[in-house]
């Protein structure tokens, strides 16, 4: 007679406090690039002053991805590249005020981009700044709209003729959620709703294979199974018959302080003969 049994288990990991994750509710990316043109504008023999201007004050939104975004640049602005030079995350708690920002230096000169909420909905105040020893000088100060899964670009030209890009991208709720699951332990596992009974492999019958799966799953606010890792698995076979099932599972969801968190923990099911 075969059997499969299973039991979850508490993986391992560098553990980010709960009261933390939930703490982040709005993630934004910020990407500082370099724009590189078809042919670049000769340096002038003498310049006065180093400067920096915004091509526009309201931004250019886009609902594309990374690479998308850097082949958007290129053809709007006729570029014959777009290079990164430096990237950061910010997070906030809905209805902080806290700043978030990060210093850029360009040709020995220190500039200030920082981000911060507003009350509005999805609303968020860009300001750039000149830093000097006296007083800095705002270069940009404006309010976007930033919806999820949207990026708001700013372009910058400078006295020499280059241009850069102030790129902001805002995660999903969901997709945050998954990013930074809450780890839980044995005791803490949610009830398990719906189970679908992994099948034993024919094949595996036939020629008599036993084994132990182990994997980690993330569950998400709903209690449905978003992803699945196999960390320990010896048969290919039963690997496969092991996932089948459990992305078919479904979990009471798991809610701290009245919200619906995403998990990560893991099972492990025994596929044996009595």
């Amino acid at each position: 007679m075969r059997r499969i049994t299973s039991i979850v288990l508490l993986i391992t990991v560098f553990l980010i406090p709960v009261a933390m994750l939930a703490s982040i509710e709005i993630m934004v990316h910020f990407n500082f690039y370099e724009g590189i043109r078809q042919k670049e504008k000769k340096q002038p023999a003498v310049a006065a002053s180093y400067y920096l201007k915004p091509l526009g004050k309201k931004g250019l939104i886009l609902d594309s991805r990374q690479s998308e975004e850097k082949a958007k640049l290129k053809r709007i602005y006729n570029l014959k590249d777009v290079k990164p030079l430096l990237q950061a995350k910010w997070g906030w708690k809905q209805g902080e005020t806290t700043k978030k920002y990060r210093e850029i230096i360009l040709n020995g000169h220190d500039y200030r981009v920082q981000l911060a909420l507003r009350k509005s909905k999805d609303g968020f105040r860009l300001e750039v700044l000149a830093k000097a020893r006296e007083k800095s000088k705002k270069l940009l100060d404006t309010e976007m709209t930033l919806p999820e899964e949207n990026r708001a670009i700013f372009g910058f030209e400078d006295s020499l003729g280059k241009i850069y890009f102030l790129s902001f991208y805002r995660e999903s709720r969901q997709s945050l959620t998954l990013v930074n699951p809450v780890e839980l332990s044995l005791e803490q596992v949610p009830i398990l709703i719906k189970r679908v009974e992994p099948i034993y492999p024919k094949e595996a019958v036939e020629e008599n294979i036993e084994g132990t799966v182990i994997m980690e799953l993330i569950v998400d606010k709903k209690g449905d199974v978003a992803s699945l890792k196999i960390v320990t698995g010896e048969h290919k076979i039963l690997n496969r018959a092991a996932s089948e099932a459990v992305k078919q599972w479904k979990y009471q969801p798991y809610i701290t302080d009245g919200v619906s968190q995403s998990v990560k923990f893991a099972i492990i099911l025994d596929f044996f003969f009595d």
